[in-house]
């Protein structure tokens, strides 16, 4: 899953970036839960960025709420466990 960047060329959403949207909602599931984070076969991305699964204590999927939410996309370039899973939650 890829992070949402700032574009000034892409469309804001209620005049609010897509990555800001991405962190408030992110902020909104996990205050105050606690979370745990699964690794894959790369813990980090080339912009040292983590990769990890998020979910809360009770097995919620965040990573896949926030595709399913249009917050963030799958790299398609890139291969990783939940990359077929992610894609199908993309295209629907």
């Amino acid at each position: 899953m890829k992070n949402p960047t700032i574009n000034p060329e892409e469309p804001k959403i209620e005049n609010k970036s897509v990555n800001g949207q991405a962190i408030k909602f992110l902020l909104e599931k996990t205050k105050g839960q606690k979370v745990f984070m699964k690794f894959d076969s790369r813990k980090y991305d080339e912009h040292n960025n983590l990769l990890c699964y998020l979910y809360l204590k009770n097995k919620t999927f965040i990573n896949a709420h926030i595709i399913k939410e249009g917050l963030a996309y799958v790299d398609g370039l890139t291969d990783f466990k939940c990359k077929d899973k992610f894609l199908n939650f993309q295209r629907h």
